[in-house]
């Protein structure tokens, strides 16, 4: 192909190559989304000798699960090991975007905002199965008291992992 020819074909390809371009680009994924909810530093018997470890407590938002990683004091990993139940309790981090979630929430926000409800709790919900709250969720319960703490108008349950509101109104199945 003769240099203008080129030029022309470039020219006349040039908006379709960019598209393919972008098209076939590859993508960047979204950054990991993790937090430590716990860490301690303990020690462990291993062949008859104690050894020290240090252990995290991690969420991945993304995947929905929690795990245990502990290594040693040079920072090998020793064990990891994902957490099906008896999750730690939430965060205080985790409790306020819970928080920002429910007030940018465009029904629950308005309750919050025309009530000057004050959000408190922080309870973590765990559901069975398929339900809002069930397997790989990180749900947070609040409770939205009334001005003055005058009683409770409702309590509202937010999944960490949605980034959303999932009731907007719950009532445990073992209240009246």
């Amino acid at each position: 192909m003769t240099g203008a020819r080129f030029v022309a074909v470039a020219v006349a390809l040039g908006p379709w190559l960019a598209l393919a371009q972008t098209q076939v680009a590859p993508q960047r994924d979204a950054p990991p989304r993790t937090r430590v909810l716990r860490s301690w530093d303990d020690t462990i018997k291993r062949d008859g000798r104690d050894v020290a470890r240090h252990v995290n407590i991690v969420f991945d938002y993304r995947a929905g699960e929690a795990w245990e990683h502990a290594f040693d004091q040079s920072g090998r990993p020793l064990s990891s090991r994902r957490l099906t139940s008896n999750l730690p309790r939430p965060t205080l981090e985790e409790i306020a975007e819970a928080i920002a979630i429910v007030r940018a929430d465009p029904v629950v926000g308005r309750v919050v905002q025309r009530t000057n409800a004050r959000p408190e709790g922080g309870f973590l919900l765990e559901e069975e199965g398929s339900r809002a709250c069930g397997v790989r969720t990180r749900c947070i319960q609040l409770l939205l008291m009334a001005e003055g703490s005058m009683g409770l108008l409702r309590r509202t349950v937010v999944d960490l992992v949605r980034r959303g509101v999932v009731y907007q109104s719950y009532v445990p199945k073992d209240l009246p």
